[in-house]
């Protein structure tokens, strides 16, 4: 059940409407570039909101880690990311 909403998610009303489960597929790419009745593409959209979301939560983190004399190599290790982005996330 969870793994059918994480995929009504990521898929556009038209999608869903032509009964495609998975917009990452064969069918789900070829209806976007084929078939899709909008101007842009809302699932595209979400993506980059969701990730957008994800990197200020992450930078948020760093800017506490940071506070509490946490090494920038050690936040990287605990964020998962580079500690070239850990360094320009704490600048901001």
């Amino acid at each position: 059940m969870d793994e059918e909403r994480q995929l009504a998610k990521k898929r556009c009303a038209a999608m869903i409407n032509e009964g495609i489960y998975d917009p990452e597929s064969k069918d789900g790419i070829d209806f976007c570039v084929n078939c899709c009745p909008y101007d842009y593409c809302v699932v595209m959209e979400q993506t980059k909101t969701k990730t957008q979301l994800i990197k200020e939560k992450k930078a948020d983190l760093a800017k506490k880690l940071r506070r509490h004399r946490v090494s920038v190599e050690d936040i990287a290790l605990i964020l998962h990311s580079s500690e070239r982005n850990i360094h320009r996330w704490l600048k901001q």
